[in-house]
């Protein structure tokens, strides 16, 4: 398998988990059998938290198009500007070598 592939189905996991996340912690908190009088402080600020960790996972995946991260012209002449200089140091370095006499 592809990099690009396992990184898809890691966020399709990781969507739907959230989606399920989340859709459990809105039948908790509306069941009536667990109103909202039932919980403490302490229980809602952990709801909540796991709430907005949910709503973050869920924004990350849809952003980056399912874990896709699409560079900027700007980063991919970086990167091929990198990848030209470091060829150019090798074939220095490998001419240097060449022009050693060995022992």
């Amino acid at each position: 398998m592809m990099k690009s592939t396992k990184v898809k189905i890691a966020g399709i996991v990781s969507l739907l988990g959230m989606i399920t996340a989340i859709i459990w912690l809105f039948s908790v908190l509306l069941s009536d059998n667990n109103s909202s009088k039932h919980f403490g402080f302490e229980e809602v600020c952990v709801l909540l938290s796991f709430l907005a960790y949910a709503a973050t996972v869920i924004l990350y995946i849809l952003w980056t198009m399912f874990g896709v991260y699409r560079h900027t012209e700007i980063q991919k002449i970086e990167a091929e500007n990198e990848l030209l200089k470091r060829k150019i140091e090798q074939k220095k370095l490998r001419e240097e070598l060449e022009k050693k006499p060995s022992i």
